[in-house]
């Protein structure tokens, strides 16, 4: 088998060894997820990774900030950004309106 997938002896037995871990590895996260997931649908959708983590610990799940955050990234869940960073000198900063008049400022050639 690792002349056919073109890989070492050693590495082949060693990946083939590692595979129980994969197995229990996905078990995990897959159960962080579903976790992280419900705590942020209870809160409705506005908590971000340090709160989530915080319901989590008081719900009894020991878990870091970071692999909150990394579930979040994997399901696509944001926290509601309440405290907007300032605008840096010399740069714009973001814009609080919307365009109601529906502006169209390219014409498509210059000078027009």
């Amino acid at each position: 088998m690792a002349k056919v997938l073109g890989v070492t002896r050693a590495g082949y037995y060693a990946w083939k060894n590692r595979a129980p871990q994969r197995g229990e590895r996905a078990l995990v996260r897959r159960r962080l997820d579903e976790a992280v997931a419900w705590e942020h649908e209870v809160s409705g959708g506005t908590y971000g990774a340090p709160c989530v983590r915080h319901a989590l610990a008081r719900a009894g799940v020991d878990v870091g900030v970071c692999a909150v955050a990394a579930s979040m990234r994997r399901q696509g869940l944001t926290g509601l950004n309440t405290h907007p960073r300032p605008a840096r000198r010399g740069r714009r900063g973001p814009v609080a309106h919307e365009d109601h008049c529906a502006r169209q400022w390219d014409q498509g050639a210059l000078d027009r």
